[in-house]
């Protein structure tokens, strides 16, 4: 069954079909013309990156199997001594390794999304705002969802230069979405809302 870690890459590709449909709403209009080639490039990405999430979507549920499948067997050689014990260790590191992995390239492909998003909110068509707004919340729940299953699968890695790394980077994009997050929203809710 998928587990947050799925379900955050699901998020993402909701991001996707949300920008696909911005595009889509917005192309062939006369009064966005100008911006014709941009919106066909981002329709492109986000077709693209549709792609690849779902199949993340996959891989992380391959990868949380794995990881529990591997983790029972090392925790039982480790309990019994087995002779076993450290060839499994290694085995378990590695599926922590992978598990680590894919949501950390859901965080890359939905910040993608997110820069998207952005270039797209002032070209597109103004009566969707309330589209990109849900957009904007599909991609944080991807990008900050991912980072907790980045996180909970560093946990019992032994190789601290992988999680330092692995975790600086992804607090980096973490910090970039926090930036972008504020710009799309402050767009969306000054063009979005009635004139008070």
């Amino acid at each position: 069954a998928p587990g947050g870690g799925s379900v955050a890459a699901l998020a993402g590709v909701f991001t996707t079909s949300l920008i696909s449909k911005l595009c889509n709403l917005t192309l062939g209009r006369e009064k966005y013309k100008e911006h014709e080639e941009t919106l066909k490039e981002i329709l492109t990405d986000s077709e693209n990156l549709k792609k690849d999430l779902m199949i993340l979507v996959e891989e992380d549920i391959i990868a949380y199997n794995l990881v529990v499948e591997i983790g029972k067997l090392y925790r039982k050689a480790e309990k019994a001594r087995d002779d076993d014990v450290e060839e499994l260790k290694i085995k378990y590191e590695d599926a922590l390794r992978y598990a680590s992995d894919i949501p950390f390239k859901v965080m890359e492909l939905s910040f993608k999304n997110l820069k998207n998003l952005k270039n797209i909110i002032k070209i597109c068509n103004q009566n969707a705002l309330s589209d990109a707004g849900v957009a904007l919340y599909m991609a944080l729940s991807s990008i900050y969802g991912a980072a907790f299953n980045v996180a909970v699968n560093l946990k019992e890695l032994s190789d601290e230069n992988y999680c330092n790394k692995i975790m600086d980077d992804a607090e980096d994009i973490d910090f970039k979405t926090e930036k972008l997050e504020t710009e799309i929203m402050e767009y969306i809710m000054g063009n979005l809302a009635c004139n008070r």
